[in-house]
C-alpha cells in the first residue's frame, strides 16, 4: 500500500493532520470545492507512482532523479505543477520499493527493504479536459497540447484503434461506440439512431474517452505474459535481455533460483496492475448516468488485487453511489448459497453488481477544505459518514430554500 504526505503545496496548506496520510489500498477518492488542491494531490501521486515503477525497471538511475531540479521540471512540471512549490513545502511518498522525501527544496530517493514481488502497474491520469479530445476533429495535430493531455490522448487513439473492429457497448442507456478505421470517425449509436461523436452530448465527450482508455488499460494488463512482453519499448525489452541472460549465464544459482529470479524479472517488465486516476467522472453526466459511469470504474478497479483507483469529484451522486458500493459488497460477503441467498444476490446485483462492490476496508475519502486543510471521511458500519462538504451544501440548499418559503 502507497502513501503520501503533502503540506504547504499549491492550494494545500496544513493538509491532513499531524501524523496522518493519504492511504492508497485500493479505492481513494478526493472531494472538496474547486481549487482546494485535490488534483494537485492527485497529480503527485501520479507523478511518484510513475517514478517509483521507472526506478524499478531500471528506465530511471537514482542518481539521476535524486535532486530537486528533476523533482520541479521533469516530475512536477508534466502536470504543470512546477512552480507550486517552496520552501515549507513538504512531500513524502511511501512505495512498496521506494520512499521519496521533499523537504526544504531538496528532494531525496531512499530505497526500501520490501518483499521481492513489485505489480508493475500501467498508470493512467484522466484529465477533466479530456471532453476537448472527442469535441474537436483530429487533436492529434495540435500543438501545445497539455503534456497530461497529450499523454492521456495517446491512449485514447490506441483504445480506439483497439476497438475498431466491433461496436463496444457503453455503460450508459444502452448504447454503443465504435470507430471506423477508414475515416477515423468515432460514433454514437442506439436502436435507432448513429451520430458522430463530434455532434454528440457533452456528457457522451466526456465520459467516453475515460470508458475507452479505462477499459483498454484494463484488457491491456489483463493479457497473458507473453502477449504483452512484445509491446515493451526497444530499450526496456534490450535491458531485461541484457538482465536475463546474466540470470541464465549465473553458475552460482540453482534452476529453482533461477526461476524464482526470471519470474521476478518478468513481473518488472511487463504491466501486472492498472493505477487508474480519474478527475471528475461525472462531468456532464445525469445523476443516474454518474451511477453506471462509478460502477464501471470500480469494476475495472476490481479486476485485480493490486489495481488502484483514485477519483477527485464535485458531485454528491458520486459519493452516494459509492456507498451504495460498499453497502453491497457487505451483503454479497454475508451470503451463502442456498436458495433465499441466491434470490437476495440477485436482487442486490439490479442495484448494484457485484464486480463493481468495493469492500469498505479498501476505500479511503478524503475531504479538502478551502483552507488548505484535509479531512479523512470517516466510516460508520462498512459505509461513508453523512457529514461531509457535499451533503452539508445540499442542506444549506434546502434551508435556503425554507427560508423563502417564510417571507
Amino acid at each position: 500500500m502507497a502513501s503520501l504526505k503533502i503540506k504547504h503545496v499549491g492550494p494545500i496548506r496544513q493538509g491532513l493532520p499531524d501524523g496522518e496520510v493519504f492511504q492508497f489500498q485500493g479505492v481513494t477518492v478526493f472531494t472538496g470545492s474547486q481549487g482546494s488542491g485535490k488534483s494537485t494531490a492527485a497529480k503527485i501521486f501520479s507523478s511518484l507512482t510513475w517514478l517509483e515503477k521507472a526506478l524499478v525497471r531500471g528506465d530511471i538511475e537514482p542518481s539521476e532523479a535524486n535532486n530537486f531540479q528533476y523533482f520541479k521540471t521533469t516530475l512536477m512540471n508534466f502536470h504543470g505543477l512546477a512552480e507550486y512549490f517552496n520552501n515549507h513545502s513538504v512531500v513524502e511518498y511511501q512505495g512498496k520499493r521506494f520512499s521519496f522525501i521533499l523537504s526544504n527544496l531538496s528532494f531525496e530517493i531512499q530505497s526500501r527493504k520490501a518483499p521481492a514481488d513489485f505489480a508493475s502497474p500501467k498508470i493512467m491520469y484522466v484529465p477533466a479536459e479530456r471532453n476537448f479530445l472527442a469535441a474537436i476533429d483530429k487533436p492529434e495535430v495540435i500543438s501545445k497540447l497539455p503534456k497530461s493531455l497529450k499523454d492521456f490522448l495517446a491512449e485514447y487513439l490506441e483504445a480506439k484503434e483497439y476497438f475498431a473492429k466491433h461496436p463496444v457497448q457503453l455503460e450508459l442507456n444502452n448504447t454503443y461506440f465504435s470507430f471506423e478505421e477508414e475515416t477515423k470517425r468515432s460514433y454514437v449509436s442506439g436502436d435507432d439512431f448513429k451520430i458522430d461523436l463530434l455532434h454528440a452530448s457533452s456528457g457522451y465527450q466526456s465520459y467516453i474517452p475515460m470508458f475507452l482508455v479505462t477499459r483498454y488499460l484494463r484488457e491491456f494488463v489483463e493479457r497473458s505474459e507473453g502477449e504483452k512482453q512484445n509491446e515493451m519499448s526497444v530499450a526496456a525489452e534490450r535491458r531485461w535481455l541484457q538482465e536475463l541472460s546474466r540470470l541464465l549465464s549465473n553458475k552460482q544459482m540453482n534452476d529453482k533460483q533461477k526461476i524464482d529470479k526470471a519470474t521476478e524479472l518478468m513481473q518488472r517488465y511487463t504491466y501486472s496492475s492498472f493505477i487508474n486516476i480519474v478527475e471528475e467522472p461525472e462531468q456532464n453526466l445525469y445523476p443516474t448516468s454518474q451511477k453506471q459511469a462509478l460502477f464501471g470504474l470500480l469494476s475495472a478497479s476490481n479486476g485485480r488485487p493490486d489495481n488502484r483507483l483514485l477519483l477527485t469529484t464535485h458531485s454528491p451522486y458520486i459519493i452516494s453511489y459509492l456507498n451504495i458500493s460498499l453497502e453491497a459488497a457487505k451483503i454479497y460477503a454475508s451470503l451463502n448459497s442456498d436458495k433465499s441467498a441466491i434470490e437476495k444476490k440477485h436482487r442486490v446485483s439490479n442495484i448494484c453488481p457485484q464486480v463493481s462492490a468495493v469492500n469498505a476496508e479498501r476505500v479511503n475519502t478524503y475531504e479538502f477544505k478551502s483552507d488548505g486543510s484535509v479531512s479523512e471521511l470517516g466510516k460508520y458500519d462498512g459505509v461513508l459518514q453523512d457529514a461531509n462538504q457535499l451533503n452539508n451544501e445540499l442542506d444549506q440548499l434546502n434551508s435556503l430554500f425554507s427560508d423563502l418559503l417564510e417571507i
